[in-house]
């Protein structure tokens, strides 16, 4: 092997490393939901919905000896532990809930449950000073979050909870859809007049543009933390042999889970996640296994069907992740979301396709005869596609295995 072979390899295997490093650093299960606080004289109400799963994964991963055995004892006990994991600040003084509850005993339907969380306002908030006609005076508030961040998916591999935060006081928004993590608390503040109550509503403009950024990161981590949509693609990708291949096979993907994402968003089109989960896991198994065995084939026709047809179902699993924290949005609101996720969930993409595909295209150049470059090529795509095929088969046996593992997790 010549030099300048070694080279191109070793490079490779370095960008492809690197390219691995980032999906590392990224890729968390996310639980995600949504967060309404409500300040309304000298209370504040904050409204936590939630996905089911998450109420049964803090279940499942707690010591055996504080695990639920009913689903109304699994409901309170999580709604303990939110009041643990999530802290409010309010004037400079942190506070404790007077009460926490869910709002009902039984899981919906929409698998989506509902908890309140009440507050009081700080005591020196009662004085003269501190009050206006229509409560306490609000100077400032923060929000910050650790949900889930103790349990492991994987080794290495914690849970991540998000939610989108609106904050309105006596009938007024303060802050919309704005995106809470554990790294990324929401902090109000009030403007230097101290008219924050009787003022006017800071939505604005600049708050739009917020929402749109809060939502780009919210489809880009939905994508960099979800190792079967990055597989998916990948496998794609190890096919392309040129510029327009790549733009062909992407396009066509792309505009296939744009088109299901907008109508699941719209409720035009929806399917529960038993049936898309396990057809996303399917769809990484069709496609490597496609280029394991036909490894220098293009079949490029066939492979934009496979491509357009498996990229329905995909849209409707970025639904899902939308869809769990959007609530009841229309309007500019529901605009601003669909497309900052959205172009996040391309971005996400990108940040993988991008550095892949350039590390592919190494082998394609400098004077190594057309012969070698086949058999490296045939190489690359036969054992990278095999690794991604393993991948594939694991979330398949994972996908199928949800519902049971679901149910027998869930108390009573």
């Amino acid at each position: 092997m010549s030099l300048v072979l070694a080279g191109r390899l070793g490079l490779l295997c370095l960008l492809s490393s690197l390219s691995c490093w980032i999906m590392g650093a990224w890729a968390h299960p996310v639980a995600q939901g949504s967060m309404t606080v409500v300040v309304a004289g000298d209370t504040i109400t904050m409204h936590v919905r939630i996905a089911a799963e998450e109420a049964i994964v803090a279940n499942a991963f707690a010591p055996p000896a504080d695990q639920a055995t009913t689903i109304p004892s699994m409901l309170q006990a999580h709604a303990a532990y939110l009041a643990r994991h999530v802290r409010l600040t309010v004037n400079g003084q942190r506070l404790q809930p007077t009460s926490t509850k869910p709002v009902s005993e039984t899981i919906p339907a929409d698998e989506r449950i509902d908890y309140e969380l009440l507050y009081r306002f700080p005591a020196d908030a009662s004085s003269p000073r501190s009050s206006t006609r229509s409560g306490p005076l609000l100077r400032d508030l923060r929000i910050e979050q650790d949900v889930l961040n103790e349990f492991e998916f994987a080794p290495g591999n914690p849970w991540e909870a998000t939610f989108v935060v609106n904050i309105t006081a006596q009938g007024r928004v303060l802050l919309a859809n704005r995106l809470l993590t554990s790294r990324t608390p929401i902090v109000y503040a009030d403007q230097p007049s101290g008219r924050l109550l009787d003022g006017e509503s800071t939505m604005a403009g600049q708050d739009e543009l917020q929402s749109f950024s809060d939502y780009l990161w919210l489809g880009a981590s939905h994508i960099l933390g979800g190792y079967d949509h990055l597989l998916f693609i990948c496998a794609l990708v190890l096919t392309a042999r040129s510029l327009w291949d790549l733009i062909k096979v992407v396009s066509v993907f792309t505009l296939a889970h744009s088109l299901t994402l907008t109508l699941s968003v719209l409720d035009v089109v929806r399917l529960p996640d038993y049936i898309v989960e396990p057809i996303i896991a399917a769809s990484i198994v069709v496609v490597a296994g496609g280029n394991v065995l036909w490894p220098t084939q293009r079949r490029a026709h066939l492979r934009l069907l496979i491509a357009f047809g498996f990229g329905l179902f995909h849209g409707l699993g970025f639904a899902g992740g939308l869809l769990e924290v959007l609530g009841p949005q229309a309007g500019s609101a529901l605009a601003v979301a669909l497309v900052g996720f959205s172009l996040g969930v391309e971005l996400g993409h990108q940040i993988v396709v991008l550095p892949l595909f350039a590390a592919l295209r190494l082998l394609h150049a400098g004077p190594v005869n057309e012969l070698v470059r086949s058999r490296m090529r045939a190489t690359v795509v036969r054992y990278g596609s095999g690794a991604i095929m393993a991948g594939g088969l694991f979330y398949l046996v994972a996908a199928l295995s949800m519902a049971r593992l679901g149910a027998s997790a869930l108390p009573g």
